[in-house]
């Protein structure tokens, strides 16, 4: 079982609902968080990288005031997966999406794996 599916199943766990990438239709109506590929880098010069995965969490429109807490309960259940998967610390501002009616803020983790095509 992969990183990612460890945090989506930790999420699911927790009664959040969760989706990966591009598959929530509509507006938002409640709230969800999407895990995301943050992408990857080389850790050093050995043959490790860091993979980061970006939490998208969502509320509608009219409840600006609920993201803050929103994200830091979704950070709390993912900070359970500590050291798995560590918080960078970088957070995006909150962002009003018009075309789903919703607000986002992302939040950002890592891990670090071997990768068996990169030479150390």
């Amino acid at each position: 079982m992969s990183v990612y599916e460890k945090v989506y199943d930790k999420l699911e766990a927790d009664n959040f609902s969760v989706f990966p990438p591009n598959t929530h239709v509509g507006d938002v109506t409640d709230e969800y968080v999407v895990l995301g590929d943050g992408g990857r880098y080389q850790a050093g010069s050995n043959s490790s990288q860091t993979v980061l995965i970006d939490v998208m969490c969502y509320v509608p429109g009219n409840r600006f005031t609920d993201l803050d807490e929103y994200t830091n309960l979704i950070k709390g259940s993912i900070n359970e997966l500590f050291p798995l998967v560590i918080p960078t610390g970088n957070e995006t501002q909150a962002f009003y999406d018009e075309s789903i009616k919703g607000w986002m803020k992302s939040v950002e983790y890592r891990y670090t794996v071997r990768n068996r095509f990169l030479r150390g």
